[in-house]
């Protein structure tokens, strides 16, 4: 039997995993967000390495947005539930469980990293 490309690599690309009009959906309801809130920045500067982003966690999104709280609950746990015959089940620490990442152009770093459990 042939191992699928989530068993060889880890990981799994899905084209057109979400259709345009809910990505849509999804950007109006961060930009909302954003228009109404204050959001903190995170910078954690690093020679060649710095973080320097925008963030909505997880507390703000499960109040605020709740169809990407729903998205990351049921959606994208039910995959990986599927894609690896495990049962997964999201974080119980609800702040850093999910988050939006926002990057303003020419003022954003972004590299690999793991996130703390705290923010």
């Amino acid at each position: 039997m042939q191992k699928s490309a989530f068993e060889s690599s880890g990981y799994q690309v899905f084209d057109d995993y979400l259709d345009l009009e809910t990505c849509a959906e999804l950007l109006a309801g961060i930009d909302s967000y954003r228009a109404k809130h204050s959001l903190p920045e995170i910078h954690r500067p690093m020679k060649g390495r710095s973080l320097r982003y925008y963030v909505i966690h997880g507390e703000q999104i499960e109040q605020h947005l709740t169809k990407i709280w729903r998205l990351y609950h049921h959606g994208v746990n039910a995959l990986v539930n599927e894609l690896t015959s495990r049962q997964y089940a999201p974080l119980s620490n609800t702040r850093v469980g999910v988050n939006v990442n926002i990057m303003p152009p020419k003022r954003s770093e972004y590299r690999w990293h793991y996130d703390r459990t705290t923010i």
